[in-house]
């Protein structure tokens, strides 16, 4: 929500990520989006989104952006009230992940990360 002087009714934003401009209605698209996006929108069945929740995704995928540009991990990034995940790796391991596409034979399996890509363990074998 924008934060407005004493008085005026808070203006509701976008539900749409990325998109700041005002709405109508909390937990709906503006009229930019909705005309933009047409029949790709669909309301869910459940109720709208506040505004506090609306918040708490948005602070929650900067952080992963953020935690991204600066070369990271972003499943270290906490989410908002709770602790960061685990490492994926040991101290001295390089790190392994399922369903990464091997970038040599491009096929989804659990991978090691290498300096050139993910690389599947049939793939490290070859070379």
């Amino acid at each position: 929500m924008t934060s407005t002087s004493e008085g005026e009714l808070p203006v509701a934003r976008c539900v749409l990520p990325g998109c700041g401009n005002a709405a109508e209605e909390q937990g709906l698209p503006c009229g930019e989006c909705a005309a933009a996006f047409g029949a790709h929108l669909r309301q869910t069945d459940g109720p709208p989104m506040t505004a506090e929740v609306q918040a708490k995704r948005d602070s929650e995928t900067h952080a992963t952006y953020a935690v991204l540009l600066a070369g990271g991990n972003p499943a270290a990034v906490p989410a908002a009230g709770g602790s960061a995940a685990a490492p994926s790796t040991t101290v001295g391991q390089p790190e392994r992940k399922a369903n990464q596409r091997c970038w040599m034979c491009e096929q989804r399996r659990t991978c090691t990360r290498q300096a050139h890509g993910w690389e599947c363990d049939r793939c490290l074998e070859i070379r």
